[in-house]
């Protein structure tokens, strides 16, 4: 009976675990945010009206793909779908990420998410990751061509450091979206 009980166990974890997001990659999943508040989401291949129906409706900022939404949040579209999502001080307690990054977060808890050795930014104040898909890894350096982005499937986190270490900033970009088609 006790070894039926453990391998009850042991299969619910690993259902669990399977459920969720892959740790230590970066995937369109990755690329939405959820109202702490009221738990509304908004996540990657949303149309602009799906998204305005949870947010109001954005101010545009430059051309037609970039939307300022109130409470700190922007969002890019390709083609009227989301594709990618920008978090500014203001968002701070408001929106966080599907994996729970938030701005005011420390920048340590995000280099544990996505592993240290992956930041590829040169710079004490901005952390870069940059994973592909196809392979399954994080990149060392930004591909050069955008044949090569179109190809790799590129996914794309970045961040700003304050001098306290506390992240104020949090960009997800589906990066091969963004190259033209």
């Amino acid at each position: 009976m006790r070894k039926l009980l453990y391998l009850s166990i042991a299969v619910l974890v690993l259902l669990l675990s399977a459920c969720g997001v892959k740790s230590n990659s970066i995937s369109k999943v990755d690329i939405g945010v959820i109202n702490v508040h009221t738990k509304e989401k908004v996540s990657y291949g949303m149309t602009r009206s799906e998204v305005e129906k949870v947010l109001g409706k954005g101010e545009k900022i430059g051309d037609d793909t970039m939307f300022s939404y109130e409470d700190g949040l922007s969002i890019i579209y390709k083609n009227d779908q989301l594709i990618g999502i920008m978090l500014s001080n203001s968002s701070e307690g408001i929106f966080e990420t599907v994996r729970g990054i938030k701005v005011g977060m420390l920048a340590s808890e995000v280099l544990n998410l996505y592993g240290s050795e992956n930041n590829i930014s040169a710079e004490s104040k901005i952390l870069q990751f940059i994973y592909e898909a196809n392979s399954g890894k994080f990149l060392k350096a930004y591909p050069k061509t955008s044949e090569e982005i179109k190809a790799a499937q590129i996914y794309m986190y970045d961040s700003f450091i304050d001098d306290n270490q506390y992240i104020f900033s949090v960009s997800l970009v589906d990066e091969s979206a963004l190259v033209d088609q």
